[in-house]
């Protein structure tokens, strides 16, 4: 009795999993019968219009070429083939509307679908280089063995991955057809929103198929005219609200193919892009965004904290550390790295900077569902100064690399704008003043701040706070020295625009001048604490750097602060300043000095003595004034003297100071010149931004499933 029982659970199981086989919906059916090689369509005409008015299912063709090793997909590949050819005619019908409209829709699904399925599955080597040796019907002569190290020439159709969907011989011409009418969705008006929303996600998916080097549909994109259809969007208002994201991620990976080896069509087409409409709109898109992202964290620090959270926190700085506590928000690197290309190569850009931008009504719903009860006529606010306030929030953590890449491509952004002219005068404009609320880190001694009763002032100033707090924020144990080079040089940039245009802008000098102490002070400590013979080179002559930087920009102001500091008293403070911190530039005199001395081959004796050099200056002034500061005290029969006392001895002894005149004090490198230099870097960054493109594109297809059912109606 009891083997009956457990024969007649088995054949329960066995009649319910049957059911649901035979409950599969007709279109999975279908796939099912098309993969097997059968020809679904009976030789009927007709058979392709009936079947993309079947919802396409993405998960299951996901999952479909998931579980196929590439040898089974290889035998699937006429199938594979045919469905995409057929995928394609449906584009052809302009205006669609009704069933045409649902055709189109259902084909552009089932096209993303067999794109992302086909290069998910990596290719075995010998598929690989058969494909690579097939040109023309040529041969030409591939290791196997390095198929997988080697890197494909992305204009070459013969892709293994793409062979699956097209012919070789025929790739060029499908995927042009293909782009042109994908073009004409995007460029067409009448075509309807849920279809320009699916054109879009395809473009994406073709984009993020792969890594950009590996990628053969990038050619074929940046040499359609996808491109200046995208920037077209920017300039209606409603298509800019609905896809403007999309676009920019987009724009940003386009942007990025064959960027080191090869001209790319799409980086000279924004380069000469002049149309004020398009460009307004890129920087309103660029500015809402951020605007976003900037809410959401201020709602993050908002939300009540109790004595449960005051006892969590506190577990939680021992067990996670205090960067952890707030919950990540996820950084969109994709419109970082849109708006730094737009900034690099289109000098008209710089102008949208600081266009006045009222959030639209989409917008405000948004943000009135995450943040609560929204005021009645938000604040006109403008891209650069939302741009500051997000990277007063990316800057507090930089430990992970991410976060690291991510706050590295700010300064990137912010020294482009540092060392443009235009964008310079509009910082400095006393004329033009703004409230930026920059954000501070959560530490143990002070909350996070949400920058209430802000004060207006030129945007230098909001970039100096900036700096200033990104050096006071950031004295960890691995110093990261190559965020605080890249703050000195945004810094330098600033001085000298200022100094050359003779502005004194009302900034409270001696917080920049206490940074720039406190940051030197730091990076001597961390290279005294390094292992001896342990520590990287690297890392230490980087310190060594930074410290140069200091003084280097110490003796700008003492050179040139006359010329752009407020008053005489302020220039009076830097060299009381200079004079008090005398133990920290003896002790960088003493290490320059002792690696000089120590070996002539000592790897880090060219650094020392740029450190050295950078000091001669200050050691001048410390030599200058401290014995006259020694004798007017002991004259005056006191032991310690006030800061007016000080000061007063410094005004009447600078006539006998003597310094020495720095050249190219006040002159910088191109930043980009120094563009090439961050090939690695950019690589890295695009292939994290591919990669979680590619996860949201999925996403977004399943998503846009659901808005398919509004197209029956329309």
């Amino acid at each position: 009795m009891h083997f009956e029982a457990n024969d007649d659970l088995l054949k329960g199981k066995q009649r319910a999993q049957s059911l649901k086989v035979g409950m599969k919906e007709k279109v999975v059916q279908l796939y099912d019968r098309h993969f097997s090689g059968e020809d679904i369509s009976g030789g009927s005409d007709s058979f392709w219009n009936e079947f993309f008015l079947l919802r396409a299912n993405v998960r299951y063709l996901q999952a479909h070429f998931e579980r196929c090793a590439w040898d089974e997909l290889a035998c699937q590949k006429p199938a594979i083939r045919r469905l995409f050819g057929h995928c394609t005619a449906p584009l052809q019908n302009h205006p669609a509307m009704g069933q045409d409209a649902i055709r189109q829709a259902n084909a552009l699904q089932t096209l993303a679908s067999l794109i992302r399925g086909a290069f998910s599955c990596p290719p075995t080597a010998v598929a690989a280089a058969e494909a690579a040796a097939v040109v023309g019907g040529g041969g030409v002569s591939v290791n196997v063995g390095d198929v997988d190290e080697q890197q494909m020439d992305s204009q070459r159709p013969n892709h293994p991955n793409l062979d699956l969907l097209m012919p070789p011989n025929d790739a060029e011409s499908i995927m042009q057809d293909l782009l042109h009418r994908l073009a004409c969705c995007l460029s067409d008006d009448v075509v309807q929103l849920p279809i320009k929303a699916l054109a879009i996600n395809l473009l994406v998916t073709m984009a993020t198929a792969c890594d950009l080097q590996y990628n053969p549909m990038l050619s074929y994109l940046v040499s359609s005219r996808v491109f200046d259809c995208c920037l077209q969007l920017f300039a209606s208002t409603e298509l800019r609200r609905e896809f403007g994201d999309s676009v920019c991620t987009l724009l940003a990976i386009m942007l990025q193919a064959h960027r080191h080896n090869m001209v790319n069509p799409c980086l000279v087409k924004l380069a000469v892009l002049d149309d004020n409409l398009v460009l307004n709109g890129f920087s309103y898109v660029l500015s809402l965004s951020l605007a976003q992202y900037n809410e959401l964290y201020r709602r993050k620090v908002r939300e009540p904290k109790g004595l449960f959270y005051s006892l969590s926190n506190m577990v939680g700085h021992i067990l996670v550390g205090e960067e952890k506590q707030l919950e990540r928000i996820e950084v969109q690197d994709a419109l970082l790295l849109a708006l730094f290309e737009a900034l690099h190569v289109n000098r008209s850009f710089i102008a949208t900077l600081t266009y006045s931008h009222t959030p639209s009504a989409g917008h405000q719903l948004v943000v009135a569902e995450q943040s609560g009860p929204a005021s009645s006529v938000p604040e006109p606010t403008n891209l650069l100064v939302v741009f500051l306030e997000y990277c007063s929030i990316i800057m507090q953590d930089t430990r992970e690399q991410s976060m690291f890449n991510s706050c590295k491509l700010c300064f990137f952004i912010l020294t482009a704008i540092s060392e443009d002219e235009y964008a310079n005068s509009l910082m400095h404009d006393l004329n033009m003043n703004f409230r930026v609320n920059l954000h501070r880190l959560q530490t143990r001694h002070r909350a996070p701040t949400l920058g209430v009763d802000l004060e207006s002032a030129p945007l230098a100033c909001a970039l100096l706070d900036l700096l200033v707090e990104f050096c006071h924020s950031h004295l960890m144990r691995t110093l990261p020295a190559e965020l605080y080079q890249s703050a000195l040089l945004i810094l330098h940039r600033l001085l000298c625009y200022q100094k050359r245009t003779e502005i004194r802008l009302h900034y409270n000098w001696h917080h920049l001048w206490s940074a720039l102490f406190t940051s030197a002070r730091y990076a001597l400590s961390c290279y005294q604490k390094q292992p001896v013979g342990t520590a990287e080179p690297q890392f230490l002559r980087s310190l060594l750097s930074l410290v140069s930087s200091v003084c280097l920009l110490l003796n700008f102001f003492v050179t040139y602060g006359d010329t752009f500091l407020p008053t005489c008293e302020v220039y009076d403070l830097l060299f009381y300043e200079l004079i008090r911190m005398k133990s920290l530039f003896e002790d960088a005199s003493q290490l320059s000095l002792s690696i000089i001395s120590s070996d002539p081959d000592h790897p880090l004796r060219e650094a020392a003595m740029q450190l050295d050099r950078s000091l001669v200056n200050i050691r001048s002034i410390i030599q200058h004034f401290s014995p006259r500061i020694d004798e007017w005290a002991e004259a005056q029969g006191q032991r310690s003297l006030t800061q007016d006392q000080v000061l007063s001895v410094v005004r009447s002894n600078y006539e006998s100071l003597t310094l020495r005149l720095y050249s190219q004090l006040d002159c910088f490198t191109s930043f980009r010149e120094s563009i090439p230099n961050e090939n690695a870097y950019f690589r890295q960054l695009t292939r994290k931004i591919v990669t979680s493109v590619r996860k949201d594109a999925f996403d977004a297809s399943q998503q846009l499933q659901a808005k398919l059912k509004d197209l029956s109606s329309l």
